[in-house]
């Protein structure tokens, strides 16, 4: 027997009560398995489950993993003509492994 028994308000409830930047799946996944296993077993996904509880699921995946702390938020790489967003040192990651890989010896 489970020791919690989960309902949709319980599995809402705890949903708005995480931290905004906490709601997205893989975050709760880890964190809070049983609520994200819950939620997806009631609502038939994390997203919908999301919805349910009235919020907008786009704006919680901009909260998601692919913002890692070492990379920019939106600004373009540094080399001419290019338009990939920068990863570090203001370079595409693509720029960034040529000049850290493939150094010219001098």
């Amino acid at each position: 027997m489970p020791k919690y028994r989960w309902t949709d308000d319980k599995i809402i409830k705890e949903i708005l009560e995480l931290k905004p930047q906490h709601r997205y799946s893989t975050y709760v996944k880890s964190s809070n398995g049983a609520l994200w296993k819950a939620a997806e077993r009631h609502f038939g996904s994390w997203g919908d489950a999301i919805r349910a509880a009235g919020l907008n699921y786009e704006d919680i995946l901009r909260w998601g993993p692919r913002i890692a702390p070492n990379r920019g938020k939106g600004g373009l790489c540094s080399k001419a003509n290019c338009t990939n967003v920068h990863h570090a040192g203001g370079l595409c990651q693509k720029h960034y492994n040529r000049s850290r890989y493939h150094k010219t010896k001098t």
